[in-house]
């Protein structure tokens, strides 16, 4: 599911002596390695909550030295972190990172936001995070900002920092605390906490970030909706990539192959208003998280039409083994049909081969009747079958071929036995002379020796 951008632009002012909804200090790290340079040496995490912005939480990396405007813009992959265990096991599951931007006096710009749960940490957009620190007045620390929204900091979490000159040596890194610091936000209230958070307003800046923010939103709700359309092509891929020939061509007698259009008017209507969204025009925070708001709204449209095409995708790929059934009741009554009803017709052809005299007496015996009532059975149970088959046609969802396969089924109990069958084609052949004479049209029985009179040809009925 493509991540939403929820946050909301406000500059983060807070006045020098402002009072804190909680406020919190981590314990001090107890150990650095040898290597550790000092202005990369953190010693603590504080967190706090200013009750003149309670949807914000403010993360302050404290380290030993004071803080350079090029400290984490060296150029050498130097970087500083607040890692983040929302779900405690002792593994960073996101962090708000410093970028490759200096610092600049008091002022901030946005930090990088990173999704730590998989094999490769990736950028994250559901949290915008910023990032400052106070050089004027020499300040050993960095702030981030993010809005407790963003995440579920409703309980206890695990919070440590890093930092790290050179990230491609190896070496010269250092984390504070010892282990994930663990957290609950609704503890550790102090009115004047130090240090104080105050950056200076930078309208410029905040113009920027407000429409860097409604881009992205808007970036991330194109990602939904290419999100759907790559998983309606794979969709449509089932449509022929079946393997066995008769499943095929049962599926392209259905109505299957638009099923996964059906959620095409939704879609359409969808990336028009995606496509209407013009961050650009963004003057002012409140026109931002209005755009934001929205663009999170589209993208949440798509992650559900994107979740429908991959059910209806399922749905259709389970097609496969209904109709294999089907196909395995087809070939049932198509083997039953070979086995009878054809038999029944050479035989039938045999007979007309007779003289009328010796038709007409095998009409009228019991096992010719007993034949003919067999034949009007099965043929009236292949007639069903043949229905069943051809009311596929009008099939528009995979739910509906399962009530054809339960008639198939079903059907194959009123076809009579096959014993039968062969009792009564094996009295009437007891009973067909194996040699007939013919003259012309005229056909007449051979002798008792088999033998045709002169002028008559004889001719086999097998």
């Amino acid at each position: 599911m493509i991540g939403l951008l929820v946050l909301a632009l406000v500059a983060p002012i807070s006045s020098a002596n402002a009072a804190w909804v909680s406020y919190q200090s981590s314990p001090n790290d107890r150990f650095n390695a040898a290597d550790v340079k000092p202005e990369y040496d953190v010693v603590s995490i504080d967190i706090g909550i200013p009750d003149d912005s309670p949807n914000e939480i403010y993360f302050f990396l404290e380290f030993s030295q004071p803080i350079t405007n090029s400290q984490f813009a060296d150029g050498k992959g130097s970087w500083a972190s607040v890692m983040l265990d929302m779900d405690n096991d002792g593994k960073a599951d996101f962090s708000m990172d410093t970028s490759s931007q200096s610092y600049s006096n008091n002022f901030y710009h946005t930090a990088k936001f990173t999704n730590r749960q998989g094999v490769v940490p990736m950028s994250d957009s559901r949290c915008m995070a910023i990032t400052w620190t106070n050089l004027v007045n020499d300040a050993k620390w960095i702030a981030f900002r993010i809005q407790k929204t963003c995440l579920n900091f409703t309980g206890t979490f695990g919070v440590r920092g890093y930092a790290d000159f050179n990230s491609s040596d190896n070496a010269t890194s250092d984390w504070a605390p010892d282990e994930f610091w663990k957290v609950n936000l609704a503890g550790g209230v102090i009115a004047t906490p130090t240090p104080t958070p105050t950056p200076t307003i930078n309208t410029n800046q905040i113009a920027i970030d407000a429409k860097r923010a409604a881009n992205l939103a808007k970036i991330s709700a194109q990602e939904a909706y290419e999100g759907f359309t790559s998983s309606k092509d794979e969709c449509l891929e089932i449509s022929s990539s079946f393997d066995d020939e008769l499943v095929q061509e049962l599926f392209d007698s259905t109505e299957l192959n638009s099923y996964c259009n059906q959620l095409d008017l939704e879609a359409s209507s969808l990336l028009r208003k995606i496509e209407a969204l013009d961050p650009e025009t963004v003057r002012t925070t409140d026109a931002a998280n209005r755009e934001i708001d929205t663009a999170n709204k589209l993208a949440q449209g798509a992650d559900a039409l994107n979740a429908e095409i991959q059910d209806i995708t399922d749905e259709l790929s389970a097609t496969e083994s209904q109709l294999s059934d089907l196909v395995e009741a087809t070939n049932y009554f198509n083997d039953y049909e070979s086995n009878s009803i054809e038999q029944i017709d050479l035989l039938k052809e045999r007979i007309g081969m007779l003289p009328a005299t010796l038709q007409s007496t095998l009409k009228k015996s019991n096992d010719f009747k007993a034949l003919a009532s067999f034949q009007r059975q099965v043929e009236t149970v292949l007639k069903s079958k043949d229905s069943i088959l051809d009311s596929l046609t009008g099939v528009k969802r995979p739910s509906q071929i399962t009530p054809s396969i339960n008639s198939m089924n079903s059907l194959k109990s009123q076809l009579p036995s096959l014993n039968t069958l062969k009792r009564n084609l094996q009295a009437l052949d007891k009973k067909i002379p194996a040699v007939v004479c013919q003259k012309g049209s005229l056909v007449v029985s051979a002798s008792k020796t088999g033998k045709c009179a002169k002028g008559f040809e004889p001719i086999p009925t097998k």
